[in-house]
């Protein structure tokens, strides 16, 4: 698997990050270290973790993770960790207490929420330190200062090597991003881009490429979307027949959507290939994408991504998907 800079710094990532946000719950553990082993052999390197502070409905899934990586695997892998405001599903609600109340403890943004969820992560993944540290946003009310200094202070005690940005807008990732003389500067930028969601070509790409940070692709695929499994029906094993994930994937099964769907299933069609692989394709062809964070929930998922080598566009196929997508 190819291997990329993240930007213009010094830390390399897979063109294809592993992501985990199923781990835990809908992948248990034997599954998850067989995703993990077939990642690692294709020659992949980097893990992604949506923190699960505070989450009634994935908590659990960085213990996962770090059963997954115990044994040795940690020093394989760059871990990317997210912390902040990060969305959770609507529905399907768990009968567990989170380890702590975010009504009670104030926003997930705040300096001390994304310093304990990261403290929490590291002692359930076993590591005492994350590759990449994303914060997330929206900010809700508090100073982008203090988001900033929860960034340098994780930075300054070695608990992250690196850190990015994701779901800001663009005069607060400019802020945040904009570090004082004798401070470490951000790496990258993370946000959904597919196929299905291309409007961060035009906005946080761009703004992450002039400021020579990498951008991390998450929701390839577009909660599964782009494989074409909806095309026809849902199946019963999929993220949209599953009552906690399913409004993850309702947003992108519009007539609109099912149109692009169409558009890339054809394409696929054209080369012999699957529209999973012409949709990454189109995402890795883009300059400022370092890496994009696959999801799947099972082995049989992930190998169908991974046997097939990445496949490289021509051009002029490349330019009829990006009319489609925007159009």
């Amino acid at each position: 698997m190819e291997i990329r800079r993240l930007g213009q710094r010094g830390l390399a990532v897979s063109a294809l990050g592993l992501g985990t946000l199923t781990w835990g719950r809908d992948t248990d553990d034997f599954e998850a270290a067989g995703m993990l082993t077939s990642y690692l052999e294709s020659g992949g390197t980097t893990l992604d973790v949506p923190s699960d502070w505070a989450s009634p409905t994935f908590e659990g899934r960085v213990r996962a993770v770090g059963a997954a990586i115990s044994g040795g695997l940690r020093d394989q892998l760059v871990m990317i960790l997210h912390s902040g405001n990060l969305a959770e599903p609507t529905g399907g609600s768990l009968n567990v207490t989170p380890r702590q109340s975010i009504g009670r403890l104030g926003p997930k943004a705040s300096k001390r929420n994304l310093l304990a969820s990261l403290d929490a992560a590291l002692t359930d993944l076993g590591t005492d330190h994350v590759d990449l540290w994303i914060l997330h946003g929206p900010r809700q009310g508090i100073p982008i200062d203090e988001m900033r200094e929860a960034a340098q202070f994780a930075l300054a005690t070695g608990r992250a090597l690196y850190v990015g940005a994701a779901d800001l807008g663009q005069w607060d990732l400019g802020a945040l991003t904009t570090v004082a003389p004798g401070q470490e500067p951000f790496s990258a930028l993370a946000a959904p881009f597919s196929l299905l969601d291309s409007s961060p070509r035009t906005t946080t790409m761009h703004r992450g490429s002039e400021s020579g940070l990498g951008f991390i692709a998450l929701n390839p695929l577009a909660q599964g979307v782009l494989t074409g499994k909806y095309r026809h029906s849902t199946p019963p094993d999929s993220r949209a027949a599953t009552s906690h994930l399913a409004s993850l994937v309702e947003p992108y099964l519009t007539q609109r959507h099912a149109r692009v769907v169409e558009a890339v299933a054809r394409a696929a069609g054209g080369l012999d290939t699957t529209p999973a692989q012409i949709s990454l394709a189109w995402i890795l062809a883009q300059p400022q994408v370092s890496t994009a964070i696959v999801g799947p929930r099972n082995t049989r998922q992930l190998d169908a991504i991974l046997d097939e080598p990445v496949l490289t566009l021509q051009r002029e196929l490349r330019d009829v998907l990006t009319e489609v997508a925007i159009a």
